[in-house]
This record gives structure tokens, C-alpha cells and sequence, in this order.
């Protein structure tokens, strides 16, 4: 699927908000979303290090403001309906791989990866 930068850039947003769910982001699971981002580069976007330093920057926005509310409501109300199908497609197999990637899967992302199905 060809995605513009938008599309990614909600993409790999979710992926890192998603896989810190369980309060931490393995490096095994960074590797995996900047492997995801690089692959659906485009050269004409610029820099893919300063991309993903804005992504890191929305996510650190996105806990600091995230108060007493759920986070995975929040991620849910407010975050994946901005994606279309297509992304959430991409999305699901992101966050499956994920899981995958530090070979310890907790209930939480679980729980994420069952509520995406069900929204597809």
C-alpha cells in the first residue's frame, strides 16, 4: 500500500503509543516501528530521522496530556478513527509484529490488537 506522509506518520504514532501500553517501549519494538517507517519512506518527504523525532515528540505530547483519561480509550476515541481502512490494516500488522518483537505479549496490547480486528 502506497501511504502518504500523513497516513504514516498517524501510523507509526499509534504503533508507539500502542506497544507503550504495558509502560515501556522495548528497543526490539523501536527497531521494528522505525524498520516500518523507513520502508514506506519517500526520499521527497526529507530527513526520516527528523520524522520520526516529530512522531517521538507527539507521543511524549500525547502522555503528558493524557491526565486520568484511559489510554486506551484514547486511543480508540480519538486516534484511530482518523485512520481508513487501509491503515488500520497496516496498523494491525504493525502491532502484531510488535508483539511479536519483544516476545512477551501482555493482556493490554492484546486487548489493542482485538479491539483493531473488530474495528476492521
Amino acid at each position: 500500500m502506497d501511504l502518504d506522509r500523513s497516513a504514516l506518520q498517524q501510523i507509526v504514532f499509534t504503533a508507539f503509543v500502542a506497544a507503550a501500553v504495558d509502560g515501556f517501549i522495548d528497543d526490539d519494538e523501536i527497531t521494528a516501528i522505525n524498520g516500518f517507517a523507513q520502508n514506506h519512506w519517500k526520499m521527497e518527504w526529507g530527513p526520516l530521522q527528523t520524522f520520526l523525532r516529530d512522531v517521538d515528540d507527539h507521543v511524549v505530547e500525547f502522555y503528558q496530556t493524557l491526565g486520568e483519561e484511559d489510554l486506551e480509550e484514547r486511543l480508540f476515541n480519538q486516534i484511530l478513527p482518523q485512520l481508513n481502512l487501509g491503515s488500520k490494516s497496516l496498523l494491525l500488522e504493525l502491532l502484531t509484529n510488535l508483539m511479536q518483537a519483544d516476545q512477551e505479549i501482555e493482556q493490554a496490547e492484546v486487548r489493542i490488537l482485538e479491539r483493531l480486528k473488530k474495528s476492521l
